[in-house]
């Protein structure tokens, strides 16, 4: 691995991990045995949870290594223009995704769009875009995404907070000229991102039922 993925990928994921505000929760069995279904929510991006990293700066102090992080290319406000200006929302581009994962698996509990049924509530906590390593112009995506699952009367009955680690896939690593080139790779860029961190929030989940 090259010196400047050492230094980019603890960076990137100490970004993402001291977002980490909701605590765990174990499933409580018997109150999930009363839902007979299950509407899914997920908060919008709002600006101050987008970080951007697209430039690193390293200095040696010693035997230590200092880094800043920036934004040269002002990708931050162009990816907030866009997602207004396309109309792509990647609140239900989550949603979607934990919907599918429980349809493909089974999922005991019936997906619905009522909001009187018991809520699972995913909050997108911060998105990262980050350089792929220390010397490449690609980017990549990465989530910190925590669920909160209520019962019919309101009360949280599972919690969990994934976050991506040094061995979770990397979404597609595109250049900004490939990012911007369509809405398609705009989207496809960010969801290849957000789907292994929703599949890590619906593995926990699952396998307590």
């Amino acid at each position: 691995m090259r010196a400047g993925n050492l230094l980019l990928i603890p960076l990137i994921l100490f970004l993402i991990s001291a977002c980490t505000a909701i605590p765990t929760t174990k499933l409580d069995q018997v109150a999930f045995e009363k839902i007979d279904a299950i509407n899914i929510e997920t908060t919008p991006l709002v600006p101050d949870k987008l970080s951007v990293i697209s430039s690193v700066d390293v200095t040696y102090l010693g035997v230590g290594v200092a880094a800043t992080s920036g934004d040269d290319k002002g990708i931050k406000p162009l990816i907030l223009d866009y997602l207004e200006q396309h109309k792509i929302d990647l609140s239900k581009i989550i949603t979607e995704q934990f919907s599918n994962l429980a349809k493909e698996a089974a999922f005991p509990k019936g997906i619905s769009h009522d909001d009187q049924n018991a809520e699972l509530k995913i909050t997108i906590n911060i998105v990262v875009v980050g350089m792929n390593h220390g010397f490449s112009d690609k980017l990549n995506s990465r989530f910190n995404l925590s669920g909160q699952l209520y019962d019919d009367a309101g009360n949280i009955i599972w919690s969990y907070t994934a976050t991506p680690t040094s061995l979770s896939p990397y979404s597609v690593s595109y250049t900004p000229d490939q990012i911007f080139e369509s809405p398609e790779s705009f989207t496809r860029f960010f969801s290849t991102g957000s789907k292994p961190i929703v599949e890590k929030l619906f593995k926990n989940l699952s396998k307590q039922i």
